[in-house]
């Protein structure tokens, strides 16, 4: 690039084989301002339940007992729609956030969490970089995320411009 031309490159998950490949592509006079990862805000816990439908109950339990709104990560569509449906079933109002949507549809899911008209969207990566909701008070994951980097770009979502924020991982078979 031409020493002339300011870049800012910003992240809450690299690692240093990445800031080694940007110093690479971007040069060596880079000043790096690094954070700290922990969130005081943020209480993270994990709980193995074996059955998916005991994460189900588990989750339906819960989200009476929650206050605010949230995400809850599936790794599959079709278990985002199967527990969307549960929960509707309980008399929960979510919403079913996957790749399958629409992008219409996927704006106005989008606005009723961030307007608090649902208590949660269940949602597949497709909600993932970008999404900025600062007062969400939960990240639920229904099974195991596929790395650390993915679970903390996820649940990193929660508790951004809150006191108190959870997230929980659920794990099983």
């Amino acid at each position: 690039l031409p020493p002339n031309l300011r870049v800012l490159a910003t992240t809450a998950t690299a690692n240093n084989r990445v800031m080694n490949d940007l110093e690479k592509v971007l040069g060596p006079n880079l000043t790096i301002i690094k954070g700290d990862l922990s969130r005081n805000s943020l209480t993270l816990q994990t709980i193995k339940l074996e059955k998916q439908s005991e994460r189900m109950a588990w989750i339906s339990d819960r989200l009476k007992e929650i206050n605010g709104s949230g995400i809850i990560y599936t790794l599959t569509v079709k278990d985002a729609k199967r527990l969307t449906n549960w929960l509707v079933s309980q008399g929960f109002k979510v919403g079913c956030y996957t790749g399958d949507e629409e992008p219409n549809v996927k704006l106005e899911l989008e606005r009723l969490l961030i307007t608090n008209e649902i208590k949660a969207l269940v949602a597949t990566t497709a909600l993932g970089m970008g999404y900025d909701k600062p007062d969400l008070s939960f990240v639920i994951h229904f099974q195991t995320p596929q790395s650390v980097v993915a679970y903390y770009q996820q649940v990193g979502r929660a508790g951004r411009a809150l006191d108190t924020a959870y997230g929980v991982a659920l794990s099983g078979k």
